[in-house]
């Protein structure tokens, strides 16, 4: 039973991959991004991205996101927060439109990997370190805008570290290089 699973799932990522495409199959998204942190104290943030993909078909595409955020919480006078997030996750996106304007919606499943500072520089001047890999996923919506991105995802982040929730939306701004119409 299992082979036969398996063979349909390569027959099926055969038979999509086989249809004629009119984008060219590699791309690869570089961009920066504001990162805005849920829960309390929220502060703000910024990170960049990478993420090589392959177009599966005109409307598939696949793809290995590696992004890191600085963020920063509970910022007040001499206390606060700051946690550093990188995730590695692999992607999938839907493009709901063709030409050069394209809109998607997107998915993401990954490994985070987590950085947290607490400081309070009050009488005793005190700062402790916690580091932690957590499972996230993150949904995504955006547009293509020819080899223009503009992106909005969240990142959920299971768990926590240094007793807080570490889980952001980023809103993406990035080029794509390849990956055109053909």
């Amino acid at each position: 039973m299992k082979k036969v699973l398996l063979a349909s799932v390569v027959a099926l990522f055969l038979v999509s991959s086989i249809n004629a495409q009119s984008y060219k199959p590699f791309k690869v998204g570089l961009g920066f991004l504001y990162a805005v942190p849920t829960g309390e104290g929220a502060g703000g943030g910024v990170g960049f991205y990478l993420e090589p993909k392959y177009n599966l078909n005109d409307k598939f595409d696949m793809g290995l996101l590696i992004e890191s955020a600085l963020l920063a919480q509970n910022i007040t006078g001499a206390t606060g927060s700051v946690s550093g997030v990188t995730s590695y996750s692999i992607t999938g996106d839907y493009m709901l439109g063709s030409g050069k304007v394209r809109p998607f919606i997107g998915t993401g499943i990954g490994l985070y990997s987590l950085g947290s500072v607490d400081f309070d520089y009050g009488v005793a001047g005190t700062a402790t370190a916690e580091l932690g890999t957590k499972l996230g996923f993150s949904p995504r919506v955006g547009i293509n805008l020819s080899h223009f991105q503009l992106a909005l995802q969240y990142h959920v982040i299971t768990g926590q570290v240094s007793g807080s929730n570490k889980s952001y939306l980023g809103i993406k701004i990035g080029v794509e290089f390849g990956g055109g119409l053909k």
